[in-house]
């Protein structure tokens, strides 16, 4: 690979890894609100949509990772 596509995956990575940091953000704000929901909230629909979108929010980091972690190998190959 050549010093400018090696670049581009570089200014990639860079770029993940602040959308991943935004993520890991919103997911710690949505999980505080689930937590600080009373119990029979919790249980409610509101409660179950927050898992939900915690759990979501949890996949695309995983997915994230992942791609960064691939970019990393690729840049070094």
């Amino acid at each position: 690979m050549n010093a400018k596509r090696r670049s581009r995956l570089q200014t990639i990575k860079y770029d993940l890894t602040a959308l991943l940091s935004h993520l890991d953000s919103i997911r710690e704000e949505e999980q505080d609100a689930y937590d600080s929901m009373p119990d029979s909230l919790q249980s409610s629909e509101r409660g179950e949509k927050s898992e939900e979108a915690i759990d979501a929010i949890d996949s695309a980091i995983d997915d994230l990772n992942n791609a960064i972690n691939i970019i990393e190998i690729t840049i070094e190959t």
